[in-house]
């Protein structure tokens, strides 16, 4: 969950060079306790260095059941459009797609086995 958490939040960093309120203050608890955790590292260790080790932590004092509503926002995070203004809010306003932003449509299956997730993305054909 902390790779996950890391790579939705690494994903809107690179589109919007912040991130959005709406992260860090609405929607799943524990995805915002993540977000938060990725904010606060950032800021302690540097862009370059944005720590797995700080967002491990958070999910190791996570109950374990909050764990998977958390993966489901990053993976929302993730697959969304990046003009959404409920994910983004206002950053969106700042958002220029570019030519490599096609939409892509995407089959989302998961699998827990015990405390692993196993998240496959298939994109549909066009």
């Amino acid at each position: 969950m902390a790779a996950l958490a890391l790579w939705a939040c690494t994903h809107v960093m690179d589109i919007f060079n912040d991130l959005p309120m709406e992260m860090l203050e609405r929607g799943d608890p524990a995805f915002r306790r993540l977000a938060r955790a990725y904010s606060d590292s950032t800021f302690r260790h540097g862009f370059e260095a944005r720590e797995l080790t700080d967002l491990n932590e958070v999910c190791l004092r996570l109950d374990p059941h909050a764990l998977q509503p958390a993966a489901e926002r990053a993976l929302q995070v993730l697959l969304s459009d990046s003009a959404d203004p409920d994910l983004f809010g206002s950053l969106t306003s700042a958002y220029t797609p570019s030519d490599e932003d096609d939409a892509q449509d995407y089959t989302v299956t998961r699998q827990i086995v015990g405390s692993e997730a196993v998240i496959t993305l298939t994109p549909h054909a066009d």
